[in-house]
């Protein structure tokens, strides 16, 4: 009761400063199971039974987690499934097309690592594979439509600018050519030709970061990067979802400020012309929100992190119109998975005391 009484006081409060100038958006906002455990910057990879997994991140208490669980939509519950052969945050996790889901790099109390291992749903199990050519956290892994899975960037013994491809005929890491710069906290997106959008980031240069406005192009079937335009806003942190249009809708992120350059401006990469267009701002600042966002079946583009407002972007119209109601905290790293019944599932992320959440939401447009 107490806990739902502070949740209210929170969404009044924070309503009453969501500019009026953003339409209501539709869908509902409900509570669901609870973790066993505060997670954030973990990772939530859909599989092919439509359950989800949920693997390491940071605890509640600073701590890097290991452990995993299933989240079943039928049930609503979170069910405990071991731990991992490592733990793991800030790392990355792809559902294979045999059905196993990929864990790979990330960060624990001893450092950034390069290991891998598979989860496989039908054994409740991880096996360790291998690793990475590099060590790395904070990269992009991208599916591809031939199942391969691109690997570009993050942060190693440096910020990276080298890309590797997992096969999984073979399970095994190829290096390819570089990415035109290294980048670290930056987007990828795979496009509806099969060619991949990474946008902005970061590198470390003269003891100060350095946040990129500048694009690139991945082309599978020549594994070479080219330069595309540039974002009028350089960005890090940001979340990145593919529009209904085959366009790349680019939201938030911050400059070299970090929490105090956080971005409320939005804009769109046109796929054709190879251009970024602002297209006015989101009713909220947010940043750290990069598994946060995803496009909806029925075109819209459900937007949560780094604040506790939701937001709904309409690409015909290109406006933001805000949810009636509030998550608990801001979800730093938290996550947004789309579910196979077109409902989404959001889980973890910390606030601004750094405190991961266990709970874990169901917004149904």
């Amino acid at each position: 009761m107490i806990y739902r009484l502070r949740l209210l006081v929170v969404m009044a409060s924070l309503l009453a400063f969501i500019n009026p100038a953003h339409a209501q958006a539709s869908g509902t906002l409900a509570l669901t199971g609870t973790m066993s455990r505060g997670r954030a910057c973990h990772t939530a990879t859909l599989m092919a039974d439509g359950r989800v997994l949920m693997a390491g991140g940071i605890a509640g208490d600073g701590r890097v987690n290991a452990d995993a669980e299933i989240y079943d939509p039928a049930t609503g519950k979170f069910i405990d499934v071991g731990d991992m052969m490592r733990p793991r945050a800030c790392h990355g996790g792809v559902a294979l097309p045999n059905g196993l889901v990929l864990l790979m790099g990330g960060v624990n109390r001893h450092g950034r690592i390069s290991t891998v291992e598979v989860f496989d749903p039908a054994t409740n199990t991880f096996s360790y594979i291998g690793e990475m050519n590099s060590i790395r956290s904070g990269f992009t892994a991208t599916t591809l439509n031939d199942g391969r899975v691109l690997i570009t960037g993050g942060y190693g013994q440096e910020i990276l600018s080298s890309a590797e491809i997992f096969d999984p005929a073979t399970f095994t890491f190829t290096a390819i050519e570089s990415m035109t710069i290294p980048r670290y906290n930056h987007t990828a997106t795979l496009l509806k030709d099969g060619r991949v959008l990474i946008v902005g980031g970061q590198v470390r240069s003269r003891g100060r970061n350095q946040i990129f406005a500048t694009a690139e192009i991945f082309d599978p079937a020549t594994e070479t990067f080219r330069s595309t335009g540039s974002m009028s806003h350089p960005r890090h942190k940001h979340a990145a979802a593919l529009l209904p249009s085959g366009n790349v809708l680019i939201v938030g992120g911050s400059n070299e400020q970090d929490f105090n350059g956080r971005y409320a401006t939005a804009e769109v990469y046109d796929v054709t012309k190879g251009e970024f267009f602002p297209i006015g701002n989101m009713a909220s600042v947010r940043y750290k929100n990069a598994e946060a966002v995803v496009t909806l079946p029925n075109g819209g583009t459900l937007i949560t992190g780094g604040t506790p407002i939701i937001e709904v972007f309409n690409a015909e119209t290109n406006t933001f119109s805000i949810a009636n109601q509030t998550l608990d905290t801001d979800r730093y790293y938290g996550t947004a998975t789309l579910l196979s019944d077109g409902s989404v599932l959001i889980a973890g992320g910390y606030d601004t005391n750094i405190e991961s959440t266990k709970q874990a939401w169901i917004y149904k447009p």
